[in-house]
């Protein structure tokens, strides 16, 4: 895979999550763990909008149900949803109540951490990071159930999203700054990030060919173009 750079946008507050819904860009991170709103003007520029909402956690990913955002507290390992005009929260995943059906259940180790979350239509992806342990993990909040486990490929699984539509999951892996898709013939494609994403983290598909990445280190975000 060959990634490039479309766009750089820098943050006043590095993000530690966020997702890029219906053409805007979420971000929550910062001392107040903050969801804000931006759009994109003229392609060159951020221009928050709307009001900002504190969230109840620390955070380990930002996802988007349809309904509510999903949030993950990346040391407790729990995701709380979250309505975004009233604050209302509701706690959906507490690795202590899942059944893992008999998959590892590398969610449960205290010294885990989550690296990133993902919806897609009708589960949720769960990045474990657990050294070679790593995991990733499809859960349904609702049946509180593991639905599906495979390794990570990589120690530090610190982005996921999924593209339902061709049947594709993509993972970063934050120590080799790679990109890893996994294609419906279950094979792992990699690309490497640009030199200029230093400490990759988080992960969001736009469309097809494009994607967003945040970078902790310089509290950049990047516009990426994704090309086979």
């Amino acid at each position: 895979m060959k990634i490039g750079i479309e766009h750089r946008f820098d943050l006043a507050e590095a993000a530690e999550g966020f997702l890029v819904r219906d053409g805007q860009l979420w971000t929550v991170g910062g001392p107040r763990r903050e969801v804000i709103r931006f759009e994109v003007i003229a392609h060159s520029r951020l221009s928050e909008v709307g009001e900002r909402r504190r969230m109840p956690m620390a955070t380990g990913g930002l996802a988007w149900d349809g309904a509510r955002f999903l949030v993950a507290d990346a040391v407790t390992r729990r995701v709380t949803g979250v309505e975004f005009s009233t604050g209302a929260s509701e706690l959906l995943i507490d690795p202590t109540d899942l059944d893992f059906g008999g998959f590892p259940e590398t969610l449960r180790v205290e010294a885990a951490l989550i690296g990133d979350i993902a919806w897609d239509g009708s589960g949720l992806w769960v990045t474990c990071i657990a050294g070679y342990s790593s995991s990733i993990y499809r859960v349904d909040p609702s049946a509180k159930i593991v639905l599906s486990h495979r390794w990570a490929p990589g120690p530090q699984p610190v982005g996921i999203d999924v593209e339902p539509s061709r049947g594709n999951l993509f993972v970063i892996d934050g120590r080799s700054r790679e990109l890893r898709r996994l294609d419906d013939a279950e094979k792992w494609v990699s690309g490497a990030l640009p030199g200029e994403v230093q400490e990759p983290r988080g992960l969001s598909l736009e469309s097809p060919g494009k994607l967003w990445v945040g970078d902790v280190a310089t509290g950049a975000v990047y516009g990426l173009t994704l090309e086979d």
